[in-house]
């Protein structure tokens, strides 16, 4: 038999029913009598009761399991991308970008302002006239994630620096995680509490905040090769320290795991795609790029490039402004080898009538 909620109707007229069956002196019970008024009082009053009790019950079924293996969601992730900071002129000696550094997108559609900063120092070698350095968004989810040419501002001055772009856009933000994503990643994480195991220890590195994907090599007999990246497809070495330490825990006894950074394999893409005459404006052309830098970039190890998928994923941008696409390059399909994983910096989109 499951939980059964009274409802107000069913509490108010159980209580008119006990009165009239146990007393002849309350008899009034018509809208605004004193009576009727008390015990709507109280039937209001049980009715929320009731519904918080089911309300309670209902979170207990889905989450006591979670709490008792203390299973969290995993919170947001600030997006993060590359910044090139440009000299007026060849920098006169080595310097330091501190961890830190603060730096600011131009104004957003809705006039807010986002602001991006290091986790690390980088050294900026005498001679360079452009640094790539890491920034990630002070705010997390995928409110960090701007276009291309968005973060310009420095907060805090450097010496030498004429200007600053992101030249490709940022699409490794995310939100907290979902009901049904924590789901199935507690169902994995039932089948690797027997650790030293290959799901284990894929499951071990996953569990790192910052990783976003892992391919376990365990094909050399004694040794065993995780092959990790994070969202932007790199390894950073605070990254890899943090894999090793959680890895401790899951390996096997006597048997080293060797942390090693996926191969990335950079391609070019160049589309052409056929919109409605209504379409062809150069919003639609920055949205639909967006997209597909955010599509590709964030294929996880192992996944090829397939010429087809892509064409569908394009078509079903918008089921009414495109009316077809065409992949001019690459023409053939691209394998990925296990520790591979492919990104791109570069789509050239043209749009037609």
């Amino acid at each position: 038999m499951g939980l059964k909620l009274k409802k107000f109707t069913e509490l108010y007229s159980g209580m008119v029913s006990w009165i009239v069956g146990n007393t002849t002196k309350l008899t009034d019970f018509s809208k605004g009598s004193a009576i009727r008024s008390l015990l709507e009082a109280v039937a209001t009053s049980i009715e929320q009761a009731y519904f918080n009790m089911y309300r309670n019950v209902m979170w207990g079924i889905e989450n006591s399991i979670y709490e008792a293996f203390n299973f969290r969601k995993k919170d947001a992730t600030p997006a993060s991308g590359t910044l090139t900071l440009m000299f007026a002129y060849p920098v006169t000696a080595d310097f330091i970008v501190p961890e830190g550094a603060r730096f600011a997108s131009i104004t957003q559609q809705d006039g807010s302002t986002l602001y991006f900063q290091t986790q690390q120092d980088y050294k900026v070698l005498g001679g360079s006239i452009e640094a790539d350095i890491e920034v990630f968004c002070t705010t997390a989810g995928k409110v960090g994630n701007v276009s291309s040419d968005t973060v310009k501002v420095m907060v805090n001055p450097i010496r030498e620096v004429s200007e600053i772009t992101n030249r490709i856009g940022f699409t490794t933000g995310a939100e907290e995680e979902s009901s049904a994503s924590r789901k199935q990643r507690f169902n994995r994480y039932i089948e690797t509490l027997a650790r030293g195991t290959k799901k284990a220890i894929e499951y071990g590195a996953k569990e790192v905040p910052g990783v976003a994907g892992v391919w376990v090599d365990d094909s050399e007999i004694g040794l065993v090769k995780v092959y990790v990246h994070d969202a932007n497809g790199n390894l950073p070495d605070y990254l890899k320290a943090e894999v090793q330490t959680a890895l401790e825990n899951y390996r096997a006894a006597g048997i080293p795991c060797l942390v090693l950074p996926i191969v990335k394999e950079e391609i070019a893409i160049e589309l052409e795609v056929s919109v409605l005459q209504a379409y062809n404006t150069t919003l639609f052309r920055q949205n639909l790029l967006a997209s597909l830098y955010s599509y590709v970039n964030n294929f996880p190890v192992a996944k090829s490039f397939i010429v087809s998928d892509l064409v569908q994923y394009v078509m079903n941008y918008d089921d009414v402004a495109v009316v077809n696409c065409k992949v001019l390059s690459p023409t053939q399909d691209i394998i990925t080898p296990q520790q591979e994983i492919i990104r791109t910096s570069n789509i050239k989109l043209t749009i037609k009538t």
